[in-house]
């Protein structure tokens, strides 16, 4: 899976896309599970990056944004 980010150029906000491999012979079922937790775990990382990166507040008020990224690296 890839993911692709496109800053916007005014604001403080990126668009986030991914893009997953070709399914065609596997089931289709179980690609979609693996999709939606890989999907998951790279937004939600991501968001963490871009966060950090604006000097946002951590979502997680005991812990630091450079602890919840290291601890999310996968």
């Amino acid at each position: 899976m890839e993911v692709i980010n496109i800053p916007h150029a005014t604001k403080n906000s990126q668009l986030t896309f991914a893009r997953t491999a070709n399914a065609e012979f596997v089931n289709p079922i179980e690609n979609l599970m693996n999709n939606l937790i890989d999907l998951h775990k790279a937004f939600t990382v991501n968001s963490f990056r871009f966060a950090h990166k604006h000097n946002n507040p951590s979502p997680i008020g005991i812990m630091s944004m450079n602890d919840i990224l290291t601890r999310l690296e996968w």
